[in-house]
């Protein structure tokens, strides 16, 4: 379940040259940030060729904001896309001060979904990532994506935001805790696969909102959490939610209000060659939503519509 948390450090080094250029056109001190967007495009390059550009906001280990990103009414961005950006710790006390961005949240503001592969941060010597697969894990809306990350072979789902709910899509934006997706933490993963309340229902280690604004103030662990030597919640009791409230809108299994063939991308069909997209097992979760598709390895055809293959 938990076994796609990954080494990020080969990965966010291969993204630092252009980040680092992105900082000299700011002053002081920086955090820097990539969230890969777009799903798997198979032959319609024009299905989800355009998202709108979300708000990113960060914050330090104890709920202070450090900067953010204002996205642009008008702004889009490309399909099958490793977008950058680099801001300045403007909000820090004092400002300008050095911070790692431990918290993180990404809201969409205007109607163009956009599907989140990936999201890497650095900032004052920590780097962090998270993955797709993590939403998926905890029932948010997903679809394949084309990225391939680490040595080539995984590939993370994606998770759509979007801001009025259309196409059945039920979130506006998401927050985490960036510390808590640690590859080399084996307890951490162990924790996460024994006890999926410990990811799963803890509003400020990782919430998809189906509706929030940009200048929300997200959950944060106060105080800062504590961990065991592998890795793993030193107190449980400080993590998961009081109220047993799942920290996505409702778990699996679910039913979709959308009326068959009104689907995310109807019309569209999706051919994928990889081996690890499963058409079946797309078509059978309640919480895949997204364009027909073809896996060419299974010899089999999702029906997104309808949910049949």
């Amino acid at each position: 379940m938990a076994n796609f948390l990954i080494n990020t450090a080969g990965i966010i080094a291969s993204i630092a040259v252009p980040l680092a250029e992105l900082a000299k056109q700011q002053h002081g001190a920086t955090t820097s940030f990539t969230i890969g967007i777009g799903g798997a495009s198979g032959n319609y390059r024009s299905f989800n060729s355009e998202g709108s550009v979300p708000h990113v906001a960060f914050w330090d280990v104890n709920g202070h904001r450090i900067g953010q990103f204002k996205g642009d009414a008008n702004g889009h961005l490309d399909q099958i896309l490793d977008w950058s950006q680099v801001i300045s710790n403007d909000q820090t006390v004092p400002r300008g001060s050095p911070a790692q961005p431990e918290y993180i949240s990404v809201v969409a503001q205007e109607s163009d979904a956009i599907c989140i592969s990936y999201i890497y941060a650095s900032g004052n010597g920590a780097q962090y990532a998270w993955y797709g697969d993590m939403g998926w894990t905890c029932g948010a809306d997903w679809h394949y994506s084309n990225f391939t990350v680490g040595d080539g072979h995984y590939q993370p789902k994606c998770v759509w935001i979007d801001s009025d709910h259309s196409n059945g899509l039920r979130f506006q934006g998401m927050s985490l805790h960036f510390p808590d997706f640690t590859a080399s933490q084996t307890g951490q993963r162990d924790e996460y696969n024994t006890n999926l309340d410990a990811l799963c229902n803890s509003d400020a280690r990782m919430k998809f909102w189906p509706g929030i604004v940009p200048d929300a103030i997200i959950p944060f662990f106060d105080p800062p959490l504590a961990y065991n030597a592998d890795g793993s919640d030193a107190d449980l009791s400080l993590v998961i939610n009081k109220a047993r409230r799942r920290s996505i809108a409702s778990s699996r299994p679910f039913r979709r209000n959308a009326l068959p063939g009104r689907q995310l991308g109807a019309g569209h069909l999706i051919i994928s060659n990889f081996d690890s997209h499963s058409a079946q097992d797309l078509c059978e979760s309640e919480s895949s939503i997204g364009p027909d598709f073809v896996s060419m390895a299974e010899g089999i055809y999702c029906d997104m519509a309808e949910k049949e293959w």
